[in-house]
């Protein structure tokens, strides 16, 4: 009897572990790796910091100094690139495993955006006072640094210079 008890456990073990190994098995064959790179339609050059993202979930990678990112996908999936002042685009991957995507400016979007001290943030989350000067102000006055643009012609900043010796 303990011979007979002892086979049957014996098989069990083995389904069980054949099971495991084939959905295993399964799970692998789904994932695909996909690579690509992000460029700007206006002239040709790489993106740096482009998020891609799979529709749907919060998984996702960013493009390297020249561009190029890999992401893993399993099954059909669809892929999301975001960018400050470009238009998000959206690409279903199918049976590709390189997709290359060139992205076009959003300029009703640009000037929404705030770069302060500490990061950006759109304009209408700012709780402060933003002042703004335009490279036509810049244009029409001889200057020779950027704080003399600044000087006057913001509200609420003052430049003072201040010695260029250690200490100072």
């Amino acid at each position: 009897m303990k011979s007979f008890c002892s086979i049957n456990e014996r098989k069990r073990k083995k389904i069980i572990l054949l099971f495991t190994l084939l959905l295993c098995t399964i799970t692998v064959m789904g994932q695909r790796a996909i690579t690509g790179s992000v460029t700007s339609t206006e002239d040709g050059s790489p993106i740096p910091g482009v998020n891609v993202v799979i529709k749907g979930t919060t998984h996702g990678a960013i493009t390297d100094a020249n561009g190029n990112y890999n992401i893993e996908t399993i099954g059909e999936a669809t892929l999301v690139f975001t960018y400050v002042g470009m238009q998000a685009k959206e690409v279903p991957v199918g049976d590709q495993t390189i997709i290359n995507v060139a992205m076009e400016p959003d300029y009703a979007r640009l000037d929404e955006v705030v770069v302060i001290g500490y990061g950006s943030m759109k304009k209408s989350d700012l709780t402060g006072a933003v002042a703004s000067l335009t490279d036509d102000d810049i244009e029409s006055i001889p200057i020779t640094s950027m704080e003399q643009a600044m000087n006057g012609k913001l509200a609420g900043v003052q430049v003072t210079q201040a010695p260029h010796s250690p200490g100072g």
